[in-house]
């Protein structure tokens, strides 16, 4: 089984890492964000027997070019407006990196993609949710999910203090 975090950009991909890895998970990445290099996410995604029972980050198009295998997958959410706002601040008013149209369409694509794979079992997390009731996000993941994770040892780590940018 591999396992994964996946969604958007600004959806919290990176705090759910954090919180997993702080859980008991082994985590393969390179830097602080929790990503790969394009090369090693190649690497994995044609081998993945190279990283079973590993969790690794792979944001929402990369889902689509994944060999088979069994995969478990946590597919992050959040509100357009609070992604926005967060790209508004990141990397300036307006960028495209933010597009509402494109956003709605690869989350629509990929999500659509990912509930037709038989080897992924997926699970939508709201970003709102974990930072407002970390530990029932993480027991719900554990107890339902079977997410191999220690759902006090996860929840500790995610600082609602950090979120920002909250939608009415």
């Amino acid at each position: 089984m591999i396992y994964i975090v996946s969604g958007y950009m600004r959806t919290g991909t990176t705090m759910m890492m954090r919180a997993l890895e702080a859980g008991g998970m082994d985590a393969y990445y390179e830097d602080e964000l929790y990503e790969l290099p394009k090369d090693e996410i190649a690497r994995a995604v044609l081998n993945p027997h190279t990283i079973d029972g590993k969790l690794f980050k792979c944001i929402a198009g990369g889902m689509l070019r994944l060999a088979a295998w069994k995969y478990k997958v946590i597919f992050m959410q959040r509100h357009y407006s609070e992604i926005k706002a967060s790209c508004d601040k990141l990397f300036g008013v307006d960028s495209p990196l933010c597009a509402e149209k494109a956003f709605h369409q690869l989350m629509r694509y990929t999500a659509g993609v990912i509930d037709q794979r038989r080897d992924m079992q997926w699970t939508g997390i709201q970003y709102r949710a974990v930072v407002e009731d970390p530990l029932a996000v993480f027991g719900v993941l554990k107890n339902k999910g079977g997410w191999p994770i220690d759902p006090a040892k996860a929840a500790a780590v995610v600082d609602p203090d950090m979120c920002h940018h909250k939608a009415a």
